[in-house]
């Protein structure tokens, strides 16, 4: 669920986090909720705000070999979103 929900939002937003569109506002809402649900499962206590990132390596597939490579540090890019009101939603 969270690695549809932010292909999505990169989808809809692009490099920018303004939603542009009715499907970019769904997006957002949906990771939202997938990243409160995770904290409040960790964390029961009231959450107004979270701060939410992700890091997403390039996919470099398999050697000659058929053994996968690695990914190296350089080809993990980090994007740190704005922080967004929590609201109560149902599940």
């Amino acid at each position: 669920m969270l690695r549809r929900a932010w292909t999505g939002y990169l989808e809809t937003h692009g490099n920018s986090d303004v939603s542009s569109s009715d499907r970019a506002v769904m997006w957002q809402e949906y990771l939202r909720n997938i990243a409160v649900d995770r904290v409040t499962a960790a964390r029961p206590a009231a959450v107004a705000g979270h701060p939410t990132a992700g890091a997403y390596p390039a996919v470099l597939g398999y050697d000659a070999a058929g053994h996968p490579r690695r990914t190296p540090p350089s080809a993990i890019e980090t994007r740190y979103l704005p922080w967004w009101k929590a609201t109560t939603h149902d599940d």
